[in-house]
């Protein structure tokens, strides 16, 4: 809310989600490609390997530490021991 108070923009703007996506992907050791980022259609599911992070909403959320580890692997969808890893890796501290 800040951000857009200052007219700098949404974190859930294409750009930025775009670029937390591909850095969180890294460090989660996921491949990333293109064609991963559905970022012109909001109700497309983002992805991190065969992690499924959601709607654009919840993926920003998620991306931007919104959650903590217990939340988003209720959140992220996926094989239960790399759920459990990434949220370990991305959920709130």
């Amino acid at each position: 809310q800040i951000r857009r108070a200052l007219g700098l923009g949404s974190l859930a703007d294409a750009l930025f989600l775009e670029t937390g996506h591909a850095i969180i992907a890294t460090v989660a050791g996921a491949p990333t490609g293109e064609g991963t980022v559905p970022s012109n259609d909001p109700d497309s599911l983002w992805t991190i390997g065969p992690l499924v992070l959601g709607s654009r909403s919840q993926a920003t959320d998620i991306l931007t530490l919104g959650h903590s580890a217990q939340e988003v692997a209720a959140l992220v969808d996926g094989p239960p021991d790399l759920v459990r890893e990434f949220a370990l890796r991305v959920g709130r501290r």
